[in-house]
């Protein structure tokens, strides 16, 4: 009795435990090796080498992603920057394999 009393006056609740606070601003690297069956039966598989860097500024709303795919068996690599821009709602794919820019709405928070 004495223990439940503590924690209600120290305000804990195990029910709803506190948030975890993450900094305004952190960059993140992820390395993924993936490998994916064949398309049409009789064909080989692709196993795909993946690099991405992230990072993330709340202060000024934004995000950039930097990922690169790389077919292990052909040895093309696929570089993608991603703009997200959560003040205006508006995200920008960069592909620059095909040197081309797309534009699309955030729809995610």
């Amino acid at each position: 009795m004495v223990l439940l009393v503590a924690v209600m006056l120290s305000g804990g609740d195990a029910r709803h435990p506190r948030r975890c606070c993450m900094p305004k601003q952190w960059t993140g690297t992820v390395y993924e090796s993936v490998g994916v069956g064949p398309s049409t039966p009789g064909t080989e598989g692709k196993f795909i080498s993946i690099a991405m860097n992230t990072t993330f500024d709340y202060t000024t709303g934004k995000m950039a992603i930097m990922e690169y795919l790389t077919d292990e068996t052909s040895q093309v690599t696929h570089a993608f920057h991603v703009i997200a821009d959560y003040s205006t709602n508006k995200s920008y794919i960069i592909d620059l394999l095909a040197k081309t820019c797309a534009y699309q709405p955030l729809t995610d928070p």
